[in-house]
């Protein structure tokens, strides 16, 4: 996993690379051939599969609010994209180590 750094402040979540992400489909294909012959095996290994995949998009989501941040966006305009109030955004990726405040010359805004 690559490791993302935004002003000395690392995230969380490790953001996927390419051969993680191919480790996953390689590991969901094999999970759906299992189905036939052996389903109990294929519900344990999707469900290994269901938590790594939610560790790659937190990884992947964190950097990309990272990155909206560090280009000016908003808590507001982040929050409506994802669905959830500014607050609610704010909570989610300050937790994860996304800065707080914007750049200095993007002027102010509402937390």
């Amino acid at each position: 996993m690559l490791e993302v750094r935004m002003e000395d402040r690392t995230t969380t979540g490790p953001v996927p690379g390419k051969a993680e992400l191919t480790e996953l489909v390689n590991r969901i294909e094999q999970a759906k051939r299992l189905v036939s012959t052996d389903p109990l095996l294929a519900i344990a290994q999707l469900g290994d599969v269901t938590d790594d995949l939610g560790d790659a998009f937190d990884g992947l989501m964190t950097y990309a609010v990272m990155e909206a941040r560090q280009k000016g966006y908003t808590w507001r305009e982040i929050g409506t994209v994802t669905g959830v109030a500014h607050q609610a955004a704010w909570r989610r990726w300050t937790d994860k180590g996304v800065p707080k405040t914007r750049k200095k010359d993007a002027g102010p805004e509402l937390p």
